[in-house]
């Protein structure tokens, strides 16, 4: 019986810009009434807004592939209706 190897894929260093987290959340309420119930990732200070979550994170890992992306989904109004 031969051996096989199975390679391990190296797993990125979690590097995320100090400032993306201030700027997600400083734009929050604008991301809230323009697209409600979509997601959001920002990464190196670049907003990337869309309906599919992974297709954002791949295109953000592309454009800032040294940077590790924040992002969240985009809460509707109806969704904060009760926060408290």
């Amino acid at each position: 019986m031969s051996a096989t190897k199975t390679r391990r894929k190296r797993t990125p260093e979690y590097n995320p810009d100090p400032k993306d987290d201030d700027i997600l959340w400083a734009n929050m309420d604008r991301l809230i009434k323009k697209y409600p119930g979509q997601y959001v990732i920002v990464a190196a200070g670049e907003i990337f807004v869309g309906r599919d979550a992974a297709k954002l994170q791949r295109e953000a890992d592309r454009k800032h592939p040294d940077i590790t992306a924040v992002g969240c989904p985009i809460p509707r109004k109806k969704d904060l209706f009760c926060v408290l």
